[in-house]
């Protein structure tokens, strides 16, 4: 592999080896544990030329590879990088294939040069909050992001919600245990007088060692379609992830698999949502400062598998149930759901979020209490991703509607 070795490489990077007529992708994942990598593969056929010793390739290879935008202006073509160094590179260039190495040198990236092959690994983390680039604001949807910064404070839909309901997200305010829901009963949430009336929102500890915390957040014309949808729409684009929640959303990236799973035509909105190679590599943080409302601490990027809901306790019918009933249960790692339903009014919808907290789930779906006794040490976690998971949601039934309405037929679902 020349001078670029896998065990060298941060966590999550994007390892591209070209070759004269080919080049082959590979998205490496490495534990923060066990250090073990693991890889994702693909190859692009005929993309590669050599041209007086040099790697030629046409300026989609920046986009493919490196999350790059890649426009024309007057002057010629112009790259912007999304990756961890935000960089922009202008080209003149008749039938777009360029000198990979000129540009990628411009660009801050490992590579290295080994006889006929070129090793380029870029990092698949962000930098945390930044303003948007030129080709950023050239899109309809920016408007959202930079709406939400033009916002007076007090005047955020995620201030106003977390003003609202943080007093039952406070240590001195744990709830009740029996008050609460426990994993083991997601099924529960199929009961429309259930949710109405039984379901409470706040955070507890079970005696069992787990814990959770459960939000309610209204979205006001929004219908079960529209909310999955947004799982799939947004994880093309930074920009589309950053708009959802500004002060803790920086980036996402697709799996491989996932990216061309979102390609396919001949896939439907749930086969895009769910399944182990739909996984969401992110960019965020769950520690907001609350005096500044940004990131008290970023974290680098984390994987979530968005897990079919049979994985969270629903049965197999339950899902024809869900479809025929306007509900949709979105289950990401193993400890996330949000269960979204219809109002029966036509007015919107009901998210139903939980984050479950000291489980661990075997292959087939059964959770395990990890310590067996009440733990105090998930206390934290659970508070920190409380006020997260309150103040996101709540900025995005404030934008999603809006973004449908203008990006929604335009999808391929």
């Amino acid at each position: 592999m020349g001078k670029i070795h896998i065990d060298e490489l941060p966590l999550f990077s994007t390892l591209a080896v070209l070759t004269v007529g080919s080049a082959s992708v590979e998205l490496i994942s490495k534990s923060s544990k066990t250090k073990e990598a693991f890889s994702q593969k693909r190859v692009l056929e005929n993309i590669v030329k050599k041209a007086k010793g040099r790697f030629i390739v046409p300026v989609s290879f920046f986009a493919d590879i490196m999350r790059a935008y890649v426009r024309s202006s007057q002057n010629g073509i112009i790259i912007e990088r999304t990756g961890y160094h935000i960089q922009q590179s202008l080209i003149k260039n008749e039938n777009n294939y360029v000198d990979a190495l000129s540009i990628i040198e411009k660009m801050d990236v490992t590579h290295a040069v080994e006889d006929d092959t070129l090793y380029v690994a870029v990092e698949a983390r962000r930098v945390g909050l930044r303003d948007l680039m030129e080709s950023e604001l050239e899109l309809p949807y920016a408007k959202y992001y930079t709406e939400y910064w033009d916002t007076p404070f007090v005047e955020r839909a995620d201030i106003k919600a977390w003003a609202q309901k943080g007093h039952l997200y406070q240590l001195s305010t744990m709830a009740d245990p029996d008050t609460l829901l426990h994993i083991k009963d997601t099924r529960k949430l199929l009961d429309r007088s259930f949710r109405e009336k039984q379901w409470k929102e706040g955070w507890t500890l079970f005696e069992d060692g787990s814990g959770v915390t459960c939000v309610k957040t209204e979205f006001p014309g929004v219908t079960s379609k529209m909310f999955q949808w947004w799982f799939v729409w947004h994880v093309e684009e930074d920009i589309r992830y950053m708009l959802w929640f500004p002060p803790a959303h920086y980036g996402i990236s697709p799996s491989l698999e996932l990216e061309e799973k979102l390609k396919d035509s001949q896939l439907n909105i749930f086969e895009k949502t769910h399944g182990e190679d739909v996984v969401h590599l992110v960019y965020e943080s769950t520690q907001i400062d609350a005096m500044s409302c940004a990131a008290a601490r970023p974290i680098e990027w984390h994987s979530i598998s968005f897990q079919n809901p049979q994985m969270r306790g629903f049965k197999e019918e339950d899902l024809t149930w869900m479809e025929e009933n306007h509900c949709v249960a979105i289950c990401g790692g193993t400890r996330m759901l949000h269960f979204f339903a219809e109002n029966e009014d036509g007015t919107g919808g009901t998210l139903y979020t939980h984050f479950w907290f000291g489980m661990e789930q075997d292959a087939d779906g059964t959770y395990h209490p990890i310590k067996g006794a009440r733990d105090e040490s998930i206390v934290q976690p659970i508070l920190n991703i409380s006020q997260h998971a309150v103040k996101e949601f709540a900025q995005l039934a404030h934008v999603l509607p809006r973004i449908y309405a203008e990006e929604g037929e335009k999808s391929a679902e």
